[in-house]
């Protein structure tokens, strides 16, 4: 509530970030109780509550994702875009990376053939745009700027190139292991529990004491989820190697795998321990954002020297 009310009555800089900050712990505290709600005796611990809780918070994560890989194809959109970006000139000035965005988004406005609403209303921010450009600032000078640079220099003394593509190799390696050797297992002997004429009669603590059909099929497409999985993040760790020269398309591989494990066997296996997928989730969010930096990091070095051999 305290976000909705925000987001909608107020338009400064900071009312998106405080109504996204404020929004997260609502729907988080929400999300965390649902067991309660689904359930006729209020029971937290109902098996279906973490799967459903781990189904929406990745769901808004592809979403999240989803938007923000979109392209604006039309000049109306492009005009939104620059009017949203221009909003943060009536708190102060704009960084010269904010400035050359919003110019983007004027040209493309221009090259697509406007109505005469939309062409004077580009006109209009494109006069103001002139004006900020005269008072910009370098981005390094803004708050943000100054921890991101920071960061960067944490980064690159704790975890060199070299180091994190060992480090990404190593999760993956482990990774593939695991689901080559545990995956086909898992999944044939989850099948003939679920299905086989003499089931094998024995505790499973992972299960629960009498697992049924279902929580067996569901170990069993986890299983082979996991395999799948596994054979991807093999691909990845030839790929990541020292001598290799495709470092971006490895790191899209492990991070394939990886997506496969968040977004499947996770899922399925939060029916089973919520407590253990939690971990799992972490960690492999962690290995996630490792190879997104080697992928961003290969992607820069190839696109600075393309620039040397020009």
């Amino acid at each position: 509530m305290i976000a909705l009310t925000v987001v909608l009555s107020l338009a400064n800089r900071w009312a998106t970030a405080f109504a996204s900050i404020a929004g997260g712990i609502g729907i988080g505290l929400f999300v965390d109780e649902i067991g309660k709600f689904i359930t006729k005796d209020n029971d937290y611990f109902f098996p279906l509550a973490a799967p459903l809780c781990y189904a929406i918070l990745a769901a808004l994560g592809v979403a999240a994702m989803r938007v923000g890989s979109q392209r604006p194809p039309h000049a109306r959109n492009h005009l939104y875009a620059a009017l949203e970006l221009m909003k943060p000139a009536a708190d102060g000035p704009l960084t010269r990376s904010q400035v050359e965005t919003i110019e983007g988004h004027l040209d493309a406005v221009r090259r697509d053939e406007p109505t005469g609403q939309e062409r004077a209303i580009a006109e209009g921010l494109a006069q103001a745009l002139d004006v900020a450009r005269s008072q910009a600032v370098p981005d390094d000078e803004r708050h943000v700027g100054r921890i991101m640079e920071r960061l960067d220099a944490v980064e690159e003394r704790l975890l060199p190139p070299s180091r994190q593509r060992k480090l990404s190799r190593l999760a993956l390696g482990v990774l593939a292991v695991v689901g080559v050797f545990a995956g086909p297992g898992v999944f044939v002997y989850s099948l003939w529990q679920a299905y086989g004429p003499d089931a094998v009669s024995g505790h499973n603590s992972l299960l629960g004491d009498h697992p049924g059909k279902v929580a067996w099929t569901a170990a069993s497409v986890a299983a082979l989820i996991g395999t799948v999985a596994a054979f991807f993040a093999w691909r990845a760790v030839k790929r990541l190697g020292d001598d290799s020269s495709s470092l971006a398309d490895g790191a899209r591989w492990g991070i394939a795998a990886l997506l496969l494990m968040l977004g499947g066997v996770n899922l399925l296996n939060a029916y089973f321990n919520q407590f253990l997928v939690f971990i799992n989730a972490c960690l492999e969010a962690g290995v996630v954002g490792l190879l997104a930096r080697v992928k961003s990091r290969a992607d820069k070095a190839a696109k600075t020297l393309g620039h040397d051999h020009s």
